[in-house]
């Protein structure tokens, strides 16, 4: 498997239990948060995480799974659901037509 998928199953492990903060889960994976912050947002716009706002909690941008992925899924499956996930999110892109 590619560190990429590593990377994004990792997330998603760290976003298991609970809500969590960019610099949290930065600090827990000891990545760069630009680098937390790319992969959440390709797993957001994969439908697999969401943004949740915290008006209690510091006014910050908290993350979470979408209910119904589990995180700790068999590495395959994961990959199985990323892989359609990226299909369905390119598929839905409009495509430029090009006019003379």
């Amino acid at each position: 498997m590619g560190k990429n998928f590593e990377t994004k199953q990792a997330i998603m492990q760290s976003l298991e239990t609970h809500k969590r903060a960019l610099t949290d889960i930065s600090r827990e994976l000891r990545l760069s948060p630009s680098t937390v912050k790319q992969h959440l947002e390709e797993l957001r716009a994969m439908g697999l995480v969401r943004f949740v706002d915290d008006m209690h909690l510091n006014r910050n941008k908290y993350y979470e799974t979408v209910p119904g992925i589990r995180p700790r899924s068999d590495p395959k499956e994961l990959i199985s659901i990323i892989s359609a996930r990226r299909r369905e999110v390119i598929a839905a892109q409009p495509i430029e037509v090009w006019k003379n």
